[in-house]
């Protein structure tokens, strides 16, 4: 026992990280004056002035390596959070929070549940004008807002139910007499809720077939994964129409983001890329993309899954604009990939991805990094004031100007003087980030100068979710018919989601009614298909919010 505690000791002592002491360049410098105003011989000094510099270049090096193993490590464990808050030691003094408005009990009140079936229950012995029972001389009014009572039930994703229809035979003639089964029952056994559902479970919350034929083998209502793939194709055919339209309504749009992630096809067949363009490169790594529209107050979200970067499938969607438009606005980051080649377009850059640099640099250069870190919080404070005042385009731009202006002035006049004064290493980590920062510098501030031109890529960088949570829990695809289908869902749910549109309902309408969607799509979108619905309504009630 005591041996295992010395040993424990001995780890323990040997495991121990020694403080980390960081010395600037100025102290080196100053250091080497000194041992050359000393009275050591010139072979001593020369000696010294090497060891110094040796063990500085030493010390970049470690840093560097130290820098790789915290990337590698957050690509493993996921990275911490990149808020000023939290990045900095001494974060910056935050306003005091507005006190929220006291709402119902719970986290959501029933004002939330807009999916859910409302059910009036009127008093059972007064109703408005009556004599009050109390006093006898005053009328009862009803309230502006009833008392409301939520009743949340549990329920399977799939539902079936067994319909046991009486079956007689005579036992002389021999003949047979079935009872019908009722009148509002589908021929078809699997209804389009059914098929709403799966395809949703699938491509809007990244639940695989196979998961669900196991949920559902649970609760005793078989459904295996290649049906669900056959009620997926299903519901695939109203949606064609649906996702064409899509695109052509996104190449009207003046604002585009666009990104890449990777996905995985296990028979990919032929290249999407034209093979016979000597200039077209063969490619073997596929990508999602994922490119946002903004066509007024309307967001689109489009993901094509192939071996083109997201800036070729986005010369797809600008080669069906009109002549007589504008040059759109393109956010994305810095890599090029996302860059369309063939459409003249005005080349916007996020500020979130420069300021990542300085973020996992903090630690090797805080004073640099703080700075940088400070001055951008300062520009996203006033595009809060902006968003919280819902200010035009037009009122942005000029808030921007005013008080945004003189920050990234004074953030570039600060980033070239640290190489002009020589404090910091161009091929360092640091000057890696400033390089970076000051070559895209007119593309990340033209949010001072340019209507509507976003800060950062975010919104995209959350659409992209969508497709890497599939990918976490399906893997791949089989085909490329499968990953345009994938592709053709998430564009739906997600441009829904965008919208504020319930897409659950939305895909049951589609369903129902696949031969007008077919012949005029344009009426069928998220946005307005609900004009268009016939008389009858839909009796959405079980529909998820």
């Amino acid at each position: 026992m005591a041996m295992k505690k010395k040993r424990a000791k001995k780890r323990r002592l040997f495991t121990k990280q020694k403080k980390q002491i960081t010395i600037s360049v100025e102290k080196i410098q100053a250091l080497i004056d000194r041992v050359g105003m000393s009275n050591l011989s010139d072979e001593d000094k020369d000696f010294i002035r090497i060891a110094i510099e040796m063990l500085e270049d030493l010390n970049i090096a470690i840093d560097e390596k130290r820098l790789q193993l915290k990337i590698l490590k957050d690509a493993l464990y996921g990275n911490q959070s990149e808020t000023s808050e939290k990045t900095l030691k001494n974060p910056p003094v935050q306003e005091k929070k507005k006190t929220r408005k006291k709402r119902e009990s719970g986290k959501n009140g029933a004002d939330a549940y807009k999916g859910a079936k409302h059910i009036s229950i009127s008093h059972p012995e007064l109703k408005p004008g009556d004599l009050c029972p109390m006093c006898l001389k005053g009328k009862v009014c009803r309230r502006k807002k009833p008392s409301r009572l939520i009743r949340i039930t549990g329920n399977t994703p799939l539902s079936a139910t067994v319909y046991e229809c009486e079956y007689l035979r005579c036992s002389l003639c021999e003949a047979f007499f079935k009872a019908e089964p009722p009148d509002d029952i589908a021929p078809d056994k699997y209804d389009e809720r059914s098929k709403a559902m799966i395809v949703i479970l699938k491509y809007g919350s990244g639940f695989p077939f196979y998961r669900l034929e196991k949920l559902q083998d649970m609760f005793e209502v078989p459904m295996s994964d290649s049906t669900q793939w056959d009620r997926v194709k299903e519901v695939a055919r109203p949606c064609t129409n649906i996702f064409e339209e899509l695109i052509c309504r996104s190449a009207l749009a003046n604002l585009y983001y666009a990104d890449d992630t990777g996905v995985k096809i296990l028979n990919p067949g032929s290249r999407l890329l034209d093979t016979k363009n000597k200039e077209s490169p063969k490619r073997k790594g596929l990508y999602t993309s994922a490119i946002l529209c903004e066509v007024g107050d309307v967001k689109i979200a489009l993901y094509f899954s192939g071996n083109r970067y997201a800036g070729e499938n986005l010369d797809g969607v600008l080669g069906k604009r009109p002549d007589n438009l504008e040059k759109p606005l393109c956010m994305s980051d810095g890599s090029s990939n996302n860059e369309p080649k063939d459409a003249e377009i005005i080349d916007v850059k996020c500020n979130v991805h420069a300021r990542r640099y300085f973020v996992k640099l903090i630690h090797l250069f805080p004073d640099e990094c703080t700075y940088v870190i400070k001055a951008l919080a300062e520009v996203y404070k006033n595009d809060k004031v902006t968003k919280d005042r819902n200010m035009t385009p037009r009122g942005r731009l000029l808030y921007h100007k005013e008080h945004s202006t003189e920050i990234m002035d004074d953030l570039k006049s600060y980033l070239e003087n640290l190489f002009s004064d020589k404090k910091v290493e161009p091929n360092s980590s640091l000057g890696k980030a400033i390089k970076y920062m000051l070559k895209r510098w007119e593309k990340l501030t033209r949010f001072l100068h340019i209507e509507g031109v976003p800060l950062d890529n975010n919104i995209c960088e959350q659409m992209i979710k969508r497709a890497v949570l599939h990918r976490k829990n399906s893997m791949f695809y089989k085909t490329r018919y499968g990953a345009y289908v994938g592709d053709m869902m998430m564009s739906i749910i997600h441009t829904c989601y965008l919208n504020r549109i319930n897409p659950f309902n939305y895909l049951v309408a589609l369903q129902e009614n696949e031969e007008r969607v077919a012949a005029n799509p344009s009426d069928w979108l998220p946005w307005n298909y609900e004009s268009n619905l016939p008389a009858k309504p839909i009796d959405l009630q079980m529909a998820p919010q």
